[in-house]
């Protein structure tokens, strides 16, 4: 049957205000923007079955509006709102003894899975708040990387023994899982060419599985049990394996079919979504975002696609952005950032991407108009930070730029784009120590930003590590295997080690996926001409040469120059005349020495 908008409707009215209740103020957003954006005719691509009996998670919706939240709990609600974490937490139970390891006791037996969830997660934010308080006084930026949150450890131990006990319920497994992600995230090392940096016997590496596995499952039970809470979607993604050939977020058998034949390339049509209403509405905007994180962009799209027909929120239109932007389809991007600032200009959520896009295009008046307008809405907002940095970095006003990257970072640590973008200005600024530790700190955040990883390969290369090199660009084209861009890189770096046979490899790589300027073929043809195997030489420099056979004599540059003189010559050899002509044609309007060479070989024949 087609999806159902006045049931999804009613579904995400229903989860919005336990969100709120719950602290969960993210989801809470995300779901209201999805009930604005409902179509409300009710039809889409989108098809739901009615249930035979109530969803895992309909039963949770019920269990969690059933009776009246406690007065406790609404005291505790009002701290957590003002960012008294701790006190909130204490609100609920009683302050626990000096010396205990959390700071308020532990929930009764009988406790409501609202207080359990509002006492851990409050608990869990309050650490959270001491390790940035912690990060802040220190100054040794391998230290930082180490502080975590005192009171995962204990916050762990308790929801795991009423779990044992069946006693977590509600969004207790949410709590539970981000507990278990903070403690998996404490203990991994960045990789290095060196090694991971375990000890000897691996017994951290192990916790750091264990931690990790058990994250992983406890967020997958949270998007079963209560698939409205959109942080829960984010951190399972997050989590996940990051060299995983796909998600782990949890699929039917209807779906995986549907996700192997978006792998497989086949068109989905737009009568075979996902079942069910607004539950399976925000599981296929989870699948769009993972499917974009994993740079499967064809995937999000046709995910989004099908989302469009019963969904116009503001997300899905961002989400189109983003995959846009992932793929390096810009003027697309463009469009749809504009679009949406059309529709909602004080919106800043992925500002920072849509001044990237501007800043590829070299688009200084929209940056610059772009940047006022982020200014006017909200100044110390990291997004406005990072699009204020991206217009002084167009303008070659690299300190400046640093200056507001920096300024983001302050505001959110864990700022992805402040990291990445201002390890870019460091390299502009050819200081390489400050670049690698920006690079790092971006990969210790999101280790699937391949953008991080190459940096840090751009990097050792300028300083002529290129075992170093290697290592880095490897990983970026695990990311991002389709990009011509990382194995160039790649077999640059083979090439400067005199490895010639694993440089060919890389550039034929790199010539089989979107090498649209031809740098690939070009790489090749000098490393096939230096080895005297004239035939593959000539076959790229002949293929560079279509690839630019429209550009204008005059605008030629010295790489079609070569290529066009190396092609004559190899005509005239073979006696060819005609087809030689033709090549040394297109170079007497050049103004380079080829044109000599042009003239006199012109006049030899």
């Amino acid at each position: 049957m087609p999806f159902d908008a006045h049931q999804a409707r009613r579904e995400l009215r229903r989860a919005i205000p336990i969100l709120r209740q719950h602290g969960l103020r993210q989801s809470a957003k995300f779901c209201a923007e999805q009930l604005i954006g409902l179509n409300g005719d009710g039809s889409g691509p989108i098809t739901s079955q009615p249930p035979p009996a109530p969803s895992r998670a309909q039963q949770t919706l019920a269990l969690l509006e059933r009776g009246e939240p406690s007065d406790a709990f609404l005291l505790a609600g009002t701290f957590f709102d003002l960012g008294e974490y701790a006190r909130a937490a204490v609100a609920l139970t009683e302050a626990s003894d000096r010396g205990a390891p959390l700071p308020a006791a532990a929930p009764h037996e009988d406790a409501a899975p609202r207080d359990v969830f509002l006492w851990a997660y409050a608990l869990y934010l309050a650490g959270e708040k001491r390790k940035e308080e912690t990060v802040a006084e220190t100054r040794d930026a391998s230290a930082k990387s180490r502080v975590g949150n005192p009171y995962a450890a204990g916050l762990r131990d308790v929801l795991v023994a009423r779990r044992r006990r069946g006693q977590l319920q509600g969004l207790g497994a949410y709590a539970l899982g981000v507990v278990l992600k903070e403690l998996a995230r404490g203990r991994a090392p960045l990789p290095t060419p060196l090694g991971p940096g375990l000890d000897d016997d691996g017994a951290e590496k192990v916790e750091e599985e264990d931690d990790a596995r058990d994250a992983r499952a406890a967020l997958a039970e949270a998007t079963e049990t209560f698939p409205w809470n959109w942080s829960a979607w984010l951190d399972l993604a997050a989590v996940d394996a990051k060299d995983a050939p796909t998600a782990s977020l949890p699929m039917d058998e209807d779906q995986a079919a549907r996700q192997a034949a978006i792998d497989d390339g086949g068109a989905l049509s737009h009568d075979d979504g996902p079942a069910g209403a607004s539950e399976d509405l925000v599981r296929a905007c989870a699948r769009a975002h993972n499917d974009i994180e994993r740079q499967r962009c064809e995937a999000a799209l046709a995910t989004l696609r099908r989302c469009h027909g019963c969904s116009q929120s503001a997300w899905v239109l961002a989400a189109e952005a983003l995959a846009h932007y992932a793929r390096r389809d810009f003027d697309q991007a463009r469009d749809c950032f504009e679009a949406l600032r059309e529709r909602d200009p004080f919106r800043l959520d992925d500002l920072d991407v849509y001044s990237n896009v501007l800043y590829v295009q070299e688009a200084r008046a929209e940056l610059s108009r772009l940047a006022h307008a982020a200014t006017r809405c909200e100044k110390y907002r990291p997004e406005t930070c990072c699009v204020v940095g991206n217009y002084y970095s167009l303008k070659a006003q690299h300190e400046r730029a640093v200056l507001y990257f920096r300024r983001a970072l302050r505001l959110d640590r864990t700022c992805l784009s402040a990291w990445t973008l201002m390890g870019h200005e460091y390299i502009e600024m050819k200081n390489t120590a400050a670049a690698i530790e920006a690079y790092r700190r971006a990969v210790d955040v999101n280790g699937r930003d391949y953008r991080a990883w190459y940096g840090l390969g751009q990097t050792y290369e300028i300083l002529n590590m290129y075992f170093y090199a290697l290592y880095y660009y490897r990983k970026a084209a695990v990311l991002r295997p389709r990009d011509a861009r990382m194995w160039i890189a790649i077999a640059q770096c083979y090439e400067k080690l005199n490895r010639d046979d694993d440089a060919i490899k890389g550039y034929e790589r790199a010539a089989q996926h979107d090498d649209q300027e031809g740098h690939a073929l070009l790489k090749l043809a000098r490393l096939h001409r230096g080895r005297a195997s004239h035939d593959e030489a000539f076959a790229c420099y002949a293929h560079y040469a279509r690839l630019h056979n429209d550009t204008d004599a005059a605008d030629l540059g010295d790489a079609t120059a070569e290529a066009l003189l190396y092609l004559a010559t190899a005509h005239k050899k073979s006696e060819r005349y005609d087809e030689a002509q033709q090549c040394l044609g297109r170079l007497l309007d050049y103004p380079g020495p080829e044109k000599l060479e042009a003239q006199a070989m012109l006049r030899e024949i």
